[in-house]
């Protein structure tokens, strides 16, 4: 039987939305996320927490029209644009978004299940991409290097070897800072090989947890600083890695050395910062890399726990 017209059309886009992903790499080297996309993005998750769906759209249309479109964590802004055109009525461009998101591993079910999606779904286009929903997750799996997902599933393991249980690691201290330099050793191979492993690789290996943050957590102090955060710096420039992921490693390490936090990234239960630092001189240091200043941070804090009362919200005190 032949194959629809719009069956037609949605392989036809993929194989553009596929040739238009690998074409950015190439004709965006001049983008900056820390400059020419966070802002935007930051800007975005605002207007969309305040339900000006408009100016949300306007501005992750700019974002996306600046850099090639990724999913910072915490905002998800691909998915967020999903959700701001299915409000709006742009039936197409939800599509072309949430193809996005099922090309980085995220399921189709994921979208049929919100209501919000149904007239985006319930169009002819719609219903065929349900239909091919398979040659989408096939396309996402094609670009999955398992050896790759095997090697850091195991270098996690390895990291929290000895430090699941804090008397087990008292006593084997030795041993897993032998991990440790092997863990580095391995992930500098990686990031010079691959490059910054991204969240798509986090969601095959699911369940499996691979935790990149908390292995670079447990470098040695000098190749931190001479190679990993020079590196690290390098990948939130081109998008490859998220601004706090860059943050919160800097931080711990002028932390372990007694000096003032740059970044703002640890705080104490009351919320304030571990350390003594001008305000405005850590809101200067955030926006440098492209995260949020403290106040835009907390104004998007308070916004969700209005928002979303049972689940973000119900984690929070609303009086603090």
């Amino acid at each position: 039987m032949a194959k629809s017209n719009n069956s037609v059309y949605l392989k036809i886009s993929l194989f553009i939305l596929i040739a238009f992903l690998n074409s950015c790499r190439k004709e965006r080297q001049d983008c900056s996320f820390i400059t020419d996309y966070h802002p935007l993005v930051i800007r975005a998750e605002i207007e969309y927490e305040k339900k000006n769906y408009k100016k949300a759209y306007k501005l992750l249309k700019k974002a996306f029209t600046n850099c090639d479109p990724r999913n910072t964590v915490t905002y998800y802004e691909i998915d967020k644009m999903a959700k701001i055109t299915a409000h709006l009525g742009l039936v197409e461009e939800s599509l072309d978004m949430i193809i996005r998101q099922t090309t980085q591993g995220f399921t189709i079910d994921k979208y049929k299940n919100d209501t919000l999606f149904d007239k985006v779904f319930q169009s002819t286009k719609g219903i065929e991409l349900i239909k091919e929903a398979d040659l989408l997750h096939n396309e996402y799996l094609k670009g999955i290097d398992t050896s790759l997902v095997s090697k850091l599933i195991k270098m996690s393991a390895c990291d929290q070897q000895y430090r699941k249980n804090r008397n087990y690691y008292n006593e084997n201290q030795k041993q897993q800072n032998k991990l440790d330099s092997i863990n580095e050793l391995q992930l500098i191979e990686i990031f010079e090989s691959y490059g910054f492993p991204g969240e798509h690789l986090k969601r095959y290996a699911y369940p499996d947890m691979i935790r990149i943050d908390a292995i670079l957590l447990h470098t040695e102090d000098s190749i931190r600083e001479n190679y990993f955060l020079p590196k690290l710096k390098e990948f939130v420039k081109s998008g490859k890695c998220d601004p706090r992921t860059y943050a919160v490693v800097y931080d711990q390490l002028l932390i372990y050395d007694g000096l003032p936090q740059k970044y703002g990234t640890y705080n104490k239960s009351d919320g304030s910062l571990t350390s003594s630092v001008p305000l405005d001189e850590v809101n200067k240091n955030r926006i440098s890399i492209g995260l949020p200043s403290l106040k835009d941070k907390e104004k998007i804090h308070r916004l969700k726990i209005v928002n979303y009362p049972d689940t973000y919200g119900r984690f929070f005190n609303k009086n603090n």
